[in-house]
């Protein structure tokens, strides 16, 4: 009997389990959006870790077991994300997302500076400039060519005539306007997809674009990789093994469209 009783499950007990459960609804919500692979995901990490360490911070209205709860589950995180986290790529991934394009969460929680992870976009940019297509070119040129281009007032020994900037003449593409361009745009809203606003836009941002290609790509967790490890090993089972590469790559491409 005296086993049982400290079994029982009191109304106490009860209370304090729902106020831990919201915290960990939130942990278990955030898993779950950066676990999926139908849409931009390592965009997500750090502004999610960062919200999550702000509901971890100690409230002085906290019980007890509250606050022990807080500073036991903050700790566990820190020592699993961070040294295992790549915060240098995970900060690009959400510059390129409109959602945290303005990386607010970089602040505080993290060891990254804004200013470096900027230094390295203008970088990557030039690069990709160098190397922009003359049909990108072309493309870009078009758009501008939309807007009239500024004249001055210039003086030429008779009187006064309206000529146009002969900059508009002679210019030339430059991948940091596009920089400057994107940084104005507005921010989406947190159920937009990022990856739609780039579709609908690479042409404006060529050289952008290709970075936005390259960072929202990356997976915010494993988890993707583990459900094709999961799907391999109902594929390829004992009876299978005799299957041809060609074959099995065919069958792995069809389980994911079923």
């Amino acid at each position: 009997k005296s086993v049982l009783a400290k079994l029982e499950v009191k109304d106490d007990d009860v209370k304090k389990m729902k106020e831990l459960t919201g915290i960990l609804d939130i942990l278990e919500e955030g898993v779950t959006l950066i676990g999926e692979e139908n849409y931009a995901t390592a965009s997500a990490v750090l502004p999610f870790l960062h919200r999550l360490y702000q509901i971890l911070e100690e409230d002085e209205t906290d019980p007890m077991y509250m606050s022990t709860f807080k500073a036991f589950l903050k700790k566990d995180l820190a020592e699993r994300c961070d040294n295992n986290l790549n915060k240098e790529v995970l900060s690009k991934a959400s510059f390129f997302d409109k959602r945290f394009a303005m990386l607010k969460f970089l602040e505080s929680e993290t060891s990254v500076e804004k200013e470096t992870i900027m230094a390295e976009i203008r970088a990557e940019l030039l690069g990709i400039e160098s190397k922009l297509t003359a049909s990108e070119r072309g493309t870009v040129q078009v758009q501008e060519a939309n807007e009239k281009p500024a004249k001055k007032r210039r003086f030429l020994g008779y009187g006064l005539s309206d000529v146009d900037d002969e900059e508009s003449d002679t210019k030339k593409y430059d991948a940091f306007k596009e920089l400057e361009k994107y940084e104005k745009e507005p921010k989406l809203k947190s159920d937009d997809d990022p990856f739609l606003w780039w579709r609908l836009r690479k042409e404006l941002y060529p050289c952008m674009s290709k970075l936005a290609r390259k960072y929202l790509c990356v997976q915010g967790t494993s988890t993707p990789a583990e459900r094709v490890i999961s799907r391999l090993g109902e594929v390829l089972t004992k009876k299978r093994l005799a299957m041809l590469g060609e074959l099995f790559s065919k069958t792995m491409l069809l389980t994911d469209c079923i």
